[in-house]
């Protein structure tokens, strides 16, 4: 069993999938609240996960979530849609912890990128940008086939850029 979590500013969703690529077998949706910080949130999708899995331990945990993130390590770093939530929140290592699977955490956007580059409208092109605007704005970026990080995992951030350097913010 694979569990999949969508961290949004506004709605959380968890879902649990017997195979890769497949439709989910069960999805739960839970409001973001981030007036109450994350840690009441992280109690919700760790209960919503263990209702969904019904006893079972995940093979593994995908998590999309809201940027900007370090991809590599699983860490929320500052962000600006969600600024009660602390920063430098190692939510790999705490979903790991709770779950017991291994967990990996990827910004929205890159992980959306993927799903078309995959499953959807990107399916058989070696290069594709993603943009997407919701609570935040953010992007994704396929090169060459592959997931586009960058240097320091903001690769497709298009959300918070300067214009005009003495311009409004």
């Amino acid at each position: 069993m694979l569990l999949a979590m969508d961290l949004g500013g506004t709605w959380c969703r968890v879902a649990c999938f017997e195979r890769l690529g497949e439709r989910p077998r069960a999805v739960r949706r839970l409001p973001t609240r981030p007036e109450r910080g994350f840690f009441p949130l992280l109690e919700e999708l760790v209960a919503a996960s263990r209702a969904l899995l019904e006893g079972m331990v995940p093979t593994g945990v995908g998590v999309a979530a809201p940027g900007p993130l370090d991809p590599k390590h699983g860490v929320l770093l500052r962000l600006p849609n969600l600024p009660q939530w602390p920063e430098a929140l190692p939510l790999a290592e705490l979903l790991a912890e709770q779950l017991g699977a291994p967990t990996r955490v990827d910004n929205d956007a890159n992980l959306a990128a993927l799903g078309e580059h995959r499953f959807g409208a990107g399916r058989g092109v070696d290069h594709l940008v993603y943009l997407t605007v919701s609570t935040g704005i953010g992007g994704g970026i396929i090169s060459g086939g592959r997931l586009l990080h960058g240097v320091h995992g903001f690769a497709g951030e298009v959300g918070h850029q300067v214009i005009l350097p003495d311009g409004p913010p």
